[in-house]
């Protein structure tokens, strides 16, 4: 039997946690799913480069999907380290920071919604689905405002 992708080991395990290893084990269609939402919806990200925008938007989910296990969800200086990254690049291109915080709630909408899908399938109850919602907005939250600050930083340099 496949072993199954996991979002991280870390973290007492909660039956909702299934949910997160979904949705990172089917990281790179929801980074194409969000990157065209982002586009269709706020016009600064249809001007960016398709590389660094692709790149950026896998950190953050990737990032977000493996915080969120964490209760409550607090980054490592690692994945500080990237989101700040991400915030620094979209200085560099002038993406507004209510455009970019809109972004990151289209994000964690997408997040809740697949995960909301397999619920079902993966026997999740709805007391565990709402931990798993619960869980993947605040770590949306941490991620926005690790961003946003080095967004905010880089912009005033």
């Amino acid at each position: 039997m496949a072993r199954r992708a996991a979002a991280t080991q870390a973290g007492k395990a909660q039956p909702w946690h299934l949910l997160l290893d979904d949705l990172f084990e089917h990281r790179v269609e929801m980074v194409d799913e969000l990157s065209r939402r982002m586009r269709e919806r706020l016009s600064v990200y249809r001007e960016l480069a398709p590389e660094q925008f692709h790149r950026d938007l896998a950190l953050a989910v990737e990032t977000t999907v493996r915080v969120a296990r964490r209760s409550p969800p607090r980054l490592t200086a690692e994945q500080t380290a990237t989101l700040e990254q991400v915030g620094e690049s979209e200085a560099r291109i002038g993406v507004p920071v209510e455009q970019m915080l809109l972004a990151w709630r289209i994000g964690a909408d997408l997040l809740v919604e697949r995960g909301s899908a397999a619920a079902p399938g993966l026997g999740i109850e709805s007391q565990q689905l709402l931990g798993f919602v619960l869980g993947t907005l605040a770590a949306s939250d941490v991620g926005m405002i690790t961003t946003a600050r080095a967004q905010d930083r880089k912009s005033v340099v």
